[in-house]
């Protein structure tokens, strides 16, 4: 899942390059219809949705202009008509224009990006920029703010310098830039684009463990009240609990989830515990998947010792799924000290002593560590213990997450 910006060269160029177009007669041509073909192409491999990747556009000649921000197709097909409906424009190369646009009319909260959502531009030039001096400020501020680019060349005359400039990161060939000798051989550079484009590096990880797995998870009023975009009165919900869900969904994405595979249960905690379903109630991942993106905010106090005593009561037990031969695992997610703080050592106490294995993950530069690191078994930094300085870096800690969670004993 993304949040992905075309940012497409519809300069004259484009298309004086290509021997059949007629610039008297025709609006479009060839080479035009490559890029978009090759956009098709590349939304098409993506699952596209609300809480799926989303997709905006800009286009840039002598000036710039956003096609599509990222809430406005929020289905496949609508977005795949609204690729077929670009026009070319023509014009100089006003690339800096470009990813400024991008950067403040697509990559911005207001227009539908998500911060707990990584941001990836792939941009599609045939030239050098008419003016390259405000090139490297502009693509300075949109790295800066966290967007991965990828940046592709068309014709025999890139420049490569100018393109290494626009690509994050290793800046090597068929990694983060890619060149195409001419418009006909773009498509042949897709398959590459789409792997490095959509590499996930917590999908290398062997999670076929078994285990019973119980999320403990933070729904006190801090979690929204820490967000800059909630309004109390008005709002359900907030970014920093849906990065919270999105990073839930991501474990258990990677997880064989059944009856003798592994088993997942739910409890929140605000002012009090809630378990929200047992380890029984999901055994079919899409189902189990479905019930997490539905979980709904609390608000309240924050009670950790009350969600670590409903997961002991209402989650590890045979009555409720619970294996007696299969490894406890719990993953508990917080953004602050509890409430109580004498209540907790004698809860995790508990939790220890029956055999759950404990993560704890702490988020915001606010945390406590002392009572993360309590909620963790052995606890050890970024193997058992985990802080994220903020919500939108709780996906950094997924991989690190996972391979402990995942690991098989004496491995």
């Amino acid at each position: 899942m993304v949040d992905l910006c075309f940012l497409v060269d519809a300069s004259a160029s484009v298309c004086d390059s290509d021997p059949t177009y007629k610039r008297e007669s025709d609006k479009t041509c060839n080479n035009w219809n490559s890029m978009i073909s090759f956009m098709r192409k590349t939304v098409e491999q993506l699952d596209i949705g609300e809480k799926a990747s989303r997709v905006g556009i800009v286009v840039f000649s002598s000036k710039a202009f956003r096609r599509l921000n990222l809430t406005r197709c929020m289905d496949k097909e609508s977005l795949l008509a609204a690729i077929d409906n670009l026009e070319y424009i023509r014009g100089s190369t006003n690339t800096s224009g470009g990813l400024d646009v991008m950067r403040t009319l697509v990559f911005n909260e207001s227009f539908g990006d998500r911060p707990y959502v990584q941001n990836v531009a792939l941009i599609l030039t045939d030239g050098k920029a008419t003016d390259p001096k405000p090139v490297q400020s502009a693509i300075d501020q949109v790295q800066a703010a966290g967007t991965r680019t990828f940046a592709i060349g068309i014709s025999k005359e890139i420049d490569e310098a100018s393109l290494k400039q626009l690509a994050s990161e290793p800046k090597k060939v068929n990694e983060t830039y890619f060149i195409a000798p001419d418009f006909g051989v773009l498509g042949q550079l897709f398959s590459t684009v789409q792997t490095q484009i959509c590499e996930d590096p917590s999908a290398k990880i062997d999670c076929s463990l078994v285990i019973d797995l119980c999320f403990i998870v933070d729904s006190s009023a801090s979690i929204c009240d820490s967000d800059p975009s909630y309004n109390r009165s008005t709002d359900a919900s907030c970014n920093n609990w849906d990065a919270i869900v999105n990073f839930v969904h991501r474990i258990v994405d990677r997880m064989n989830i059944g009856f003798n595979a592994t088993r997942v249960g739910m409890v929140v905690f605000a002012t009090k515990g809630y378990r929200r379903w047992n380890m029984i109630k999901f055994l079919d991942k899409a189902q189990l998947l479905s019930a997490i993106d539905r979980l709904e905010y609390i608000a309240g106090a924050t009670n950790t010792s009350g969600g670590l005593d409903t997961a002991m009561t209402l989650v590890y037990k045979e009555a409720y799924g619970d294996r007696p031969n299969v490894s406890n695992v719990a993953i508990v997610i917080t953004d602050g000290r509890a409430t109580n703080t004498t209540a907790v050592q004698p809860a995790i106490d508990r939790v220890h002593q029956a055999g759950v294995k404990t993560y704890a993950i702490g988020i915001t530069n606010e945390i406590d560590e002392d009572s993360v690191k309590q909620l963790a078994s052995d606890p050890i930094e970024n193997e058992t213990y985990f802080i994220a300085p903020d919500f939108a870096q709780l996906e950094e800690k997924l991989v690190a997450l996972l391979t402990g969670v995942c690991r098989k004993p004496n491995a």
